[in-house]
């Protein structure tokens, strides 16, 4: 879906988003979050550090459910009021008030207070799973919306919330991109 390599100074920041294939086939959605830093050390660079997010659609709950390191750290229903975008490219989305929406429906606490509680080895890096997260979920939310009024069997709704992510990859992004730097600029 989306793939980055910043590079700071001493740092590189890498994400990653991608669909489960493997999911698909097992008629579930469930899309991998990858957010690493590595350091710079006599011209060197490190391993990566990971840290590693899962949003799996649960659609008899009708939630979307966040995992890290396989372990539930919240939940946001799939019929939250997310805005829809003009066209495919997403102009005159306003993501501002997609992220509020987005914090409204969280079931257990903010997504910044997920954020927090993740072992994060650096700020930056916060903000590029801050950013993929709530860019995924929001995307997943309109699939679920799209997808509900064609189809009610499981299965086929988990391979057209997949499709409408793949579909969606460069507007989501472009949005994942705007908002992990607005994070980072407030650092």
């Amino acid at each position: 879906m989306f793939y980055k390599i910043i590079t700071h100074g001493t740092r590189q920041y890498k994400i990653e988003a991608t669909l489960d294939d493997a999911a698909l086939m097992n008629d579930e959605a469930s899309i991998d979050i990858v957010a690493s830093v590595r350091r710079k050390f006599d011209n060197r660079w490190g391993e990566w550090e990971d840290s590693n997010i899962s949003l799996k659609v649960n659609p008899r709950e009708q939630v979307v459910e966040i995992h890290h390191d396989g372990k539930l750290i919240g939940k946001i229903s799939l019929n939250s009021k997310v805005p829809e975008a003009e066209d495919f490219e997403g102009n005159d989305l306003d993501i501002e008030a997609e992220d509020q929406a987005l914090e409204e429906a969280f079931e257990y606490v903010a997504l910044e207070e997920i954020i927090q509680a993740l072992p994060v080895p650096d700020p930056i890096l916060g903000c590029l799973i801050k950013g993929a997260v709530s860019t995924v979920v929001g995307q997943t939310i309109r699939c679920w919306r799209n997808a509900r009024e064609y189809e009610e069997n499981f299965a086929q709704l988990a391979r057209n919330i997949g499709g409408c992510l793949r579909e969606y990859g460069i507007r989501m992004a472009i949005t994942f991109a705007y908002r992990a730097g607005k994070c980072a600029a407030m650092l």
